[in-house]
């Protein structure tokens, strides 16, 4: 019998998945970072999700589970240092200008 939702929740992670490969995600990634997003993560963490899933024994679920990548959504464009766009298509401010509703 499969582990419970609590343990594996499949749904969640093929959610995730499924918004990664969205036009808009995808659009923004590669405007902000000049490469789509290969949304390696996010197929890893369905694919253990799916394999936990199987499980008849809890404790190898959790096992299992405890592999899941961090997946970071929205990177925050501030401060990340590795962006090939930083200071070339933006420059963050910290007032706005004056003038400016």
């Amino acid at each position: 019998m499969p582990v419970d939702n609590s343990v594996a929740d499949c749904v969640h992670q093929f959610d995730v998945l499924y918004l990664c490969a969205t036009p808009p995600h995808q659009l923004s990634s590669l405007y902000l970072y000049g490469d789509y997003d290969s949304c390696a993560a996010q197929r890893k963490n369905f694919a253990l999700c799916l394999k936990a899933k199987a499980k008849s024994d809890v404790k190898e679920a959790r096992k299992i589970v405890r592999g899941y990548e961090e997946v970071k959504g929205d990177r925050d464009m501030r401060k990340d240092e590795n962006s090939p766009t930083k200071g070339v298509i933006w420059e963050f401010k910290e007032q706005h200008e004056k003038g400016w509703v």
